[in-house]
């Protein structure tokens, strides 16, 4: 218990200043050889404290290049996800088909994901990944697999919610099936 006292209190005491020495963010951090010398510890720490902060560096000077639209080299750039909201105003009742984006979609996808056949996190934005898993669920379910939410679809959808998926169940009910 001493020895773990005395290298805990080595490490606090010399941590702030080994963190300001100058190492290079990205070379490899050696795993001390012997586990019980604090300084090897303390050395080891500071190196991979300087490679998060380089790697943080990167991703944030990635991520502001993205949200200003520029594009990176050999990565295409990303298209905008339309914000097509088919919700009837005075209703609220919300078409569920691909390209729109809306509070009926982000529902379904979290049946789907209830059900498993939806592995991301819903988004609400109807596209390529929620009519895959609609179609996996049509499969399931014995229904044509066309990825469409038809009218067959929403009534099993709406039928099997409450004891699937209760949270979003009052929301599918206000799901209109697509044309």
């Amino acid at each position: 218990m001493r020895k773990f006292i005395i290298v805990t209190s080595l490490i606090i005491l010399a941590a702030p200043i080994v963190s300001f020495a100058q190492i290079n963010p990205t070379a490899a951090c050696a795993i001390p050889a012997n586990p019980t010398a604090a300084a090897d510890w303390i050395t080891t720490i500071t190196c991979l404290q300087n490679r998060i902060g380089a790697l943080e560096n990167r991703v944030s000077a990635l991520e502001s290049k993205i949200s200003s639209g520029s594009t990176l080299p050999g990565i295409p750039a990303v298209p905008a996800i339309p914000t097509t909201n088919k919700c009837d105003a005075a209703t609220n009742i919300c078409t569920v088909q691909q390209g729109v984006s809306n509070d009926g979609v982000k529902a379904v996808q979290t049946f789907l994901q209830s059900v498993g056949t939806f592995s991301v996190t819903p988004t609400g934005y109807f596209g390529p990944i929620t009519k895959s898993a609609v179609q996996q669920f049509q499969a399931v379910q014995g229904l044509t697999q066309t990825g469409v939410v038809d009218q067959a679809t929403l009534n099993k959808i709406q039928t099997m919610a409450p004891q699937i998926a209760p949270s979003v169940a009052p929301t599918l009910q206000q799901v209109k099936a697509a044309q």
